[in-house]
Formats: C-alpha cells, structure tokens, sequence
C-alpha cells in the first residue's frame, strides 16, 4: 500500500467496506435458508448467550465509532508534530484504522449468525444483529476527504 496513489488507496477503503456489508447480507441469506430449511433441530435455550452477544455488540459498536477514531487522531497528531504529511501518508496511516472500525461492526453480524445457527427462529434472532451491524458500517462509510482536510 505504501507505492500506490491515493486514489487507489481510496478505492481499496470503498472496496473492503462494501465486502464487509455484502457479508452481512450473506450471513441474512444463510440463516434465512437455513431457517425455511425441512430439517429442524432441537430448540436451545439461548438467552444468556444472547445476552451475552448485545451486550458485545453494543460494546463493538461503541469501539468502532467512537474509541478508534480517537486512536487514530492521536497517532496523527503525533506524525504531525514530527513530519509534515501528505495525503497517501494520511491514507497509510488510516488503513489500520479503518479495518478495525469495520470488523468490530462484522464482528456484530457474526454475533447474530453464531446465534442463529443454533437457534430456532433463525431471521427473528439474527435481523437485530444484521440491521445494527450495517447501521454501524454506514456511520463508518469511508470519508477519506474528511482526513485529509
């Protein structure tokens, strides 16, 4: 990533976000598929699992939107005050940063499939973890304007 031009660093931002929001609606059309499926298997008993799993999924949204973007604007203020950057540097430096916003928001989604495979009502129990983890990848849609400025 270090010889490329910005707008191709750009493009790789865009790209690993939409990825990571076609998971989401891959990981809905598994469980939905799964759930209209012939086979049922027994019913379990998930509620401090699931409980277990908002409580983390709230806890990543909060990490991704708010604790990493707060890391990141230190380490630039630190890169700052000893280089001058220009905008691929910003890029370089952000890169990190970003992946670890939207893999806590796909570590959501994961939640949800993970409890819908062994649950019962396979879609009521993963839509709520499928809707907040693209909420939360849309609020870390790539503003890369936004850095440079």
């Amino acid at each position: 990533m270090e010889n490329e031009e910005p707008s191709n660093r750009k493009f790789m931002f865009w790209l690993m976000w939409g990825m990571f929001v076609m998971s989401v609606f891959i990981y809905g059309i598994v469980v939905y598929t799964l759930g209209n499926s012939e086979v049922q298997g027994q019913v379990v008993d998930l509620v401090i699992l699931n409980n277990t799993f908002y409580v983390l999924s709230i806890l990543a949204a909060v990490i991704s939107v708010f604790v990493v973007d707060r890391f990141f604007k230190i380490k630039l203020n630190m890169q700052k005050q000893s280089e001058t950057l220009n905008e691929g540097k910003i890029l370089q430096l952000y890169y990190p940063y970003f992946l670890v916003k939207i893999m806590f928001a796909e570590a959501i989604a994961s939640f949800g499939f993970c409890l819908a495979i062994i649950g019962a009502e396979k879609m009521h129990i993963y839509l709520p973890f499928g809707v907040f983890s693209l909420l939360i990848l849309l609020v870390n849609i790539p503003k890369l304007d936004n850095l440079v400025n």
